[in-house]
C-alpha cells in the first residue's frame, strides 16, 4: 500500500502480545462453535416436535433444555477451584482445564448426533446434558489465563470475543434451517443432519483448544516468531509465570495477587482458602453482573410472545425486533472495548457507565410494562444491554485478583446462571396468579433487578467496598520501571 509515494508496511504484533493475540483468535472461534450448538435445537424446536421418531415432546424439550442449562450454575465455580488451586497441592492449569471442557463438549454433541441418528431421545438427552454440563465453562475458563497475556488491551480482546461469539448465535439461526430443509426435511432426516452439524462444529473446537495450550504454555514459540523456551526468554513481559504477567502498556487496573495458600494443605484445603480469598468487592461485582443479566436474559424466553400478544404483532415481526439485541452485542461490544483501553477507564469508570446502562434497562422496561412504543424500548434495552455486557467482562481484571480469575469468572458464571433460573420462575408465579393478559408484574421484576444492577454499578464506582489488601494499581504508574524492559522485548 502506498500513501505520498512511500509504502507503508503493516504495522508488526509486538513480540510480548502475539501469543494473546493468536490466543484471542482461536478462543473467538472456539466461543462461536460453543454458541452455535448451544443454540441449535432452538432453531429446530417446532420440526422436533412434529419428529414421530424421535417424539420430543413439549415435556421432553424442556427437560432436554434444564439438562443443558442447569449444571452451569454449579460446574463453573467446581472447575474454578480446581484452578485456583496450586499445581503442587493438586490444582490444573485453566489452560489444560480448558481443553478438558472442550473435548468433553466435542463428547456431548458426538453423542447426540448418534442419538438422533438412531431415533434414541435418552441417548439425545445424554448427549445434551454432557454438552451443556460443560458450555458456560468453555466461555469462562479462558479467563484465567488470556487476560494476563494481553497486558492493556483487555477491553478490545473481550468486545471481540463477545462480538464472534454472538455471531455463533446468530449463524445457528441463519444456516441450520437450510441444514435442516437441504440435508433431509421432515422426517428425522433433518433433525439428524442438524444434530451432526453440530457434531462437526463441536469436534472442530477441539484442536483449535489444543493449539490455544501450546501457544500459551509456550510450546508454539517458533510458530510465532518467539524465542524457544531453550533460549531462556518467552518474548514477553512474565514475573515468573503466565499467570503473573503485569500490564505494562495498558490502562485498566489490575487486582493485586492474593495471600498464596500455605504449604502442607490438601487439594480441598487449597480450594477454600481460595475462595475465601476472593475480596467482598468482587462478590458485590458479582452480584451486580447477575442482576443485570436477571433484568434482560428472562426478557428474551417471554418478550416476543408479549409482543403478539399487547401489541398484536405477527410472529415474523416480533422475531425480528427481538433479534436487534444480539445484533446489538456483535456490533457494540468491539468498540466500546477498544473505548476501554483507549481512553484509559478504570474499574470505577467503568462501572459508573455501567450503572447508567443498568438504568436505562430499567427503565425500558417501565416503558414496556406501562405500554410505550415497543420498538423504541427494545432498541433501547438491546444498547443498553450492549455495553453492560461488554463493560461487566471489561472491568473484570480490575475487581479480580490476577491469580484468582479462573475462580472469578466461575463465581460470575454460577451466579449469573442462577438469576437466569431464578427470574423466570419468579416471572411464571407472577403470571400464573394475575393472568396471561396481565404484563405489568413481571416488568416490575425486571425492572428491579435493573435498578439494583445500576445501584451496585454506582456503589462500586463510588469505592464503597475497596479493600486495604486489595489495592487496585493503575500500571501505568509503572510504565516508566518498565519501558526498557519492554524496549528490549520489543527488540527481540
Amino acid at each position: 500500500m502506498r500513501r505520498g509515494g512511500a509504502v507503508m508496511r503493516p504495522t508488526p504484533i509486538p513480540p510480548h502480545l502475539r501469543k494473546g493475540v493468536a490466543c484471542s483468535i482461536l478462543l473467538a472461534f472456539v466461543m462461536a462453535c460453543n454458541h452455535f450448538n448451544r443454540d441449535a435445537p432452538g432453531v429446530i424446536e417446532e420440526q422436533l416436535r412434529l419428529d414421530q421418531k424421535l417424539d420430543v415432546t413439549p415435556e421432553r424439550y424442556s427437560t432436554m433444555t434444564a439438562l443443558y442449562f442447569l449444571p452451569s450454575s454449579v460446574v463453573p465455580l467446581l472447575l474454578g477451584l480446581l484452578s485456583a488451586v496450586p499445581e503442587s497441592q493438586g490444582g490444573v492449569p485453566s489452560v489444560v482445564v480448558f481443553v478438558g471442557v472442550c473435548v468433553t463438549s466435542g463428547l456431548g454433541n458426538f453423542v447426540a448426533a448418534i442419538g438422533a441418528e438412531r431415533a434414541s431421545f435418552p441417548t439425545l438427552l445424554a448427549g445434551r446434558g454432557i454438552a451443556g454440563a460443560v458450555y458456560e465453562a468453555v466461555d469462562m475458563t479462558p479467563l484465567g489465563f488470556i487476560p494476563q497475556l494481553l497486558p492493556g488491551r483487555w477491553g478490545t480482546v473481550s468486545g471481540f470475543i463477545n462480538g464472534a461469539l454472538r455471531l455463533g448465535s446468530v449463524a445457528a439461526f441463519g444456516l441450520l434451517p437450510f441444514a435442516y430443509v437441504g440435508l433431509g426435511g421432515d422426517g428425522g432426516d433433518g433433525a439428524r443432519a442438524v444434530f451432526w452439524t453440530c457434531a462437526l462444529v463441536g469436534g472442530c473446537m477441539v484442536p483449535a483448544a489444543a493449539m490455544v495450550n501450546r501457544i500459551a504454555t509456550g510450546r508454539a514459540n517458533a510458530l510465532l516468531g518467539l524465542p524457544t523456551a531453550a533460549s531462556g526468554t518467552e518474548g514477553e513481559p512474565t514475573r515468573g509465570d503466565p499467570g503473573a504477567i503485569f500490564a505494562a502498556d495498558g490502562a485498566m487496573t489490575t487486582a493485586a495477587s492474593t495471600t498464596p495458600p500455605p504449604d502442607g494443605l490438601s487439594a480441598a484445603g487449597a480450594a477454600l482458602h481460595a475462595l475465601r480469598s476472593v475480596p467482598s468487592k468482587f462478590w458485590v461485582y458479582a452480584g451486580g453482573s447477575a442482576c443485570m443479566y436477571g433484568a434482560v436474559v428472562p426478557f428474551w424466553l417471554y418478550g416476543a410472545g408479549f409482543l403478539q400478544r399487547a401489541h398484536g404483532y405477527s410472529i415474523d415481526r416480533a422475531g425480528t425486533l427481538m433479534l436487534f439485541p444480539e445484533l446489538a452485542l456483535c456490533a457494540l461490544s468491539v468498540p466500546i472495548g477498544v473505548a476501554v483501553d483507549r481512553f484509559h477507564l478504570t474499574f470505577a469508570r467503568c462501572q459508573r457507565w455501567y450503572a447508567c446502562g443498568a438504568f436505562t434497562i430499567a427503565a425500558s422496561h417501565l416503558g414496556l410494562g406501562l405500554g410505550g412504543d415497543p420498538r423504541f424500548f427494545v432498541l433501547s434495552l438491546g444498547t443498553a444491554y450492549a455495553c453492560c455486557n461488554q463493560l461487566t467482562w471489561a472491568s473484570f481484571p480490575g475487581v479480580c485478583p490476577k491469580d484468582l480469575m479462573s475462580l472469578g469468572g466461575g463465581v460470575v458464571a454460577c451466579c449469573i446462571n442462577l438469576a437466569c433460573a431464578i427470574v423466570p420462575a419468579c416471572i411464571g408465579a407472577i403470571r400464573s396468579g394475575s393472568g396471561d393478559g396481565e404484563e405489568l408484574g413481571m416488568f416490575i421484576l425486571l425492572c428491579s433487578c435493573g435498578l439494583a444492577a445500576a445501584g451496585v454499578g454506582a456503589a462500586l464506582s463510588a469505592g464503597m467496598f475497596d479493600e486495604d489488601e486489595f489495592k487496585y494499581v493503575d500500571m501505568r504508574e509503572e510504565e516508566e520501571e518498565t519501558r526498557g524492559v519492554r524496549s528490549e522485548w520489543e527488540e527481540a
